[in-house]
C-alpha cells in the first residue's frame, strides 16, 4: 500500500492553511507557498504514474470503520493518470 495515493487528494486539503500563514509576511512568499501547495501532489503523481501508464493499477487502502465494514480505498490507474 502506497501512502503517496493517500497524501495526492490530503495534500491540497492539509495545505490550504501555508498561504495564508506565509501572506503575513510579503505577498511572494503567500504565492509561492500556494504554489508549492500545488506542485507537491502533482509531483506525488507523476513519481507514481509510471506503475499506472505501464498497465498496472495501483491501490491502497486502510480499514476506517471495522465494524460497519467501512474501508478508505485509493486507486490509481492509466485512465485517471489521463484525467490528473
Amino acid at each position: 500500500m502506497s501512502l503517496a495515493l493517500l497524501l495526492i487528494p490530503l495534500l491540497p486539503l492539509l495545505g490550504c492553511w501555508l498561504p495564508a500563514i506565509a501572506g503575513r509576511g510579503e505577498r511572494n512568499a503567500a504565492a509561492w507557498s500556494a504554489g508549492a501547495v500545488l506542485a507537491a501532489p502533482l509531483l506525488l503523481l507523476l513519481a507514481e504514474s509510471g506503475g499506472a501508464l505501464a498497465g498496472q493499477t495501483l491501490l491502497a487502502g486502510w480499514t476506517w470503520l471495522p465494524q460497519a465494514g467501512l474501508r478508505l480505498s485509493f486507486r490509481l490507474e492509466a485512465s485517471a493518470c489521463c484525467m490528473a
